[in-house]
This record gives structure tokens, sequence and C-alpha cells, in this order.
């Protein structure tokens, strides 16, 4: 059996680097992580690699950010499509200290949200999509 330790980081497709930038850091106010070092033939060699055996789109760009101890990898792609704004579908939760204060926030950025019912003893959540249409929940521990 494999024994995993944790989730190192949950990467998802964007297609503007900047309008992401702006929500996930100025939004919802996780910190840029520096891209780390990598010899460029040898990733340029992989993303070729990549792009000819799983038919898909090279990637233009991105921008990595810290959620607590996990990151988030936004990697931009032409022709980036998934919008589904659904909680039953794929999305990243992350994790918010003050629920009130982030549904006001949303509010008076003009985002709209869906929020789950509240139930004794567990934590709240509301699901928002990104300026790409991916779902992300934003939830309370408690």
């Amino acid at each position: 059996m494999i024994k995993t330790r944790g989730v190192s980081h949950i990467a998802i497709r964007i297609s503007d680097v900047a309008r992401a930038s702006e929500f996930y850091g100025k939004l919802l106010g996780l910190e840029v992580v520096p891209f780390p070092t990598m010899d460029r033939d040898k990733a340029a060699k992989f993303r070729d690699e990549v792009v000819s055996s799983k038919k898909v789109a090279a990637p233009t760009g991105g921008i990595w950010f810290a959620a607590g101890s996990t990151q988030l990898h936004l990697i931009a792609s032409p022709g980036h499509t998934e919008r589904t704004g659904s909680p039953f579908g794929p999305h990243l939760a992350l994790v918010v200290e003050d629920f009130e204060q982030t549904r006001r926030a949303l509010k008076e950025a003009g985002i709209e949200f869906l929020q789950a019912p509240a139930q004794q003893g567990r934590g709240r959540q509301m699901w928002i999509s990104d300026p790409d249409g991916n779902t992300v929940e934003l939830t309370t521990e408690q």
C-alpha cells in the first residue's frame, strides 16, 4: 500500500494570469510562491513531450500561491472552458477565518455565492466561481 503524507499542491487551469492573481491574491488573500529554479532546456523538452503525447495545449504561463501548507498552482492554458460552478464537481476548498466577514467581502466585490445550510457542529460552507469558472469552496472548520 502507498502511504501518503498529505497534499503538496492543487493545480487548476486558468486563462488569464493577471485576472487570477487579482482574485486569488487580492480577494482571497493568498501569498504568491515563487517558481522553483529549473533547467529551462529540460523543462521545455518535458513540456513538448507532454503536449505531444497527451495532445494538450502548451501552458502559456501561470502563478503559484500558498494556501497554508498546501500550494495552489494556477496554469494558464489556451482554450480553457471549464465552467461548472457546482459544489458537486471538481473544486478546491479553502479554509477561511471568519465566515461572516468572507460573506461581506464577497457581497462588496459583487461576487455571487452559493451557501450551504448551517449544520450544528459542522463548519460552514459557500461556493464561488473564480474568473475562469473554477469552483472554489470557502469553508470554516467549525
